[in-house]
């Protein structure tokens, strides 16, 4: 899994040395891509970035700050 250093890839990858700068890096990447990382491990660390995972933290975000005791 290579990419440009934008957006979510950053977030997304378990390794920066994935990530390219411009399309000349890109193209080195994969050109010479092997991965250390099994295809199971990239897979789950992806999928904490499910729509679900991403509502659930936003859910326990909303009741943490609903039953927050202010004073």
């Amino acid at each position: 899994f290579v990419g440009f250093n934008t957006g979510s890839l950053p977030e997304l990858t378990l390794d920066p040395k994935f990530l390219a700068k411009n399309r000349w890096e890109l193209s080195s990447l994969l050109k010479n891509y092997q991965t250390p990382y099994p295809r199971e491990e990239w897979i789950k660390h992806a999928e904490t970035y499910s729509p679900q995972n991403f509502a659930y933290n936003y859910y326990k975000i909303y009741n943490f700050i609903r039953d927050y005791p202010y004073q």
